[in-house]
């Protein structure tokens, strides 16, 4: 686990990449990390459809400022922040689990992530690095 940040009063900020209008697992997923009250969802990239994260943002209460295009412009502004997020939860479908993971790591932020991490070993063994 990096560094990024240690838990405060507030607890750890996370975002989301996947998890958008409909889909069960990212609802799953932002309860069970709401439940204990030591995380909080603050950004997220939601769906391939921007119009689809600014609804889900909305839902959420989240500034838009911390809505992203797609995973990437939130990998790399998110990892740039000081106030950034602590980690990721990913859940969009298992073939997208590694480039998202491996993008995420590459800016310094914590992946969780459903299995399988990945769809090959191979891909593994790159996020191990």
């Amino acid at each position: 686990m990096n560094d990024r940040k240690k838990a405060d009063s507030e607890g750890l900020a996370y975002g989301m990449v996947g998890g958008g209008p409909g889909s069960f697992i990212g609802d799953v997923h932002r309860k069970a990390a709401k439940f204990d009250g030591k995380a909080k969802i603050v950004s997220g990239a939601f769906s391939r459809s921007y119009d689809k994260t600014l609804q889900t943002g909305k839902e959420l209460g989240l500034d838009e400022e911390r809505l992203y295009e797609d995973y990437e412009e939130m990998a790399e502004k998110e990892g740039s922040k000081e106030s950034g997020i602590d980690f990721v939860s990913i859940v969009v479908p298992n073939k997208f689990h590694y480039p998202v993971a491996k993008k995420f790591l590459t800016h310094g932020i914590n992946v969780i992530c459903d299995k399988p991490l990945t769809v090959t070993l191979e891909e593994a063994r790159e996020l191990e690095k």
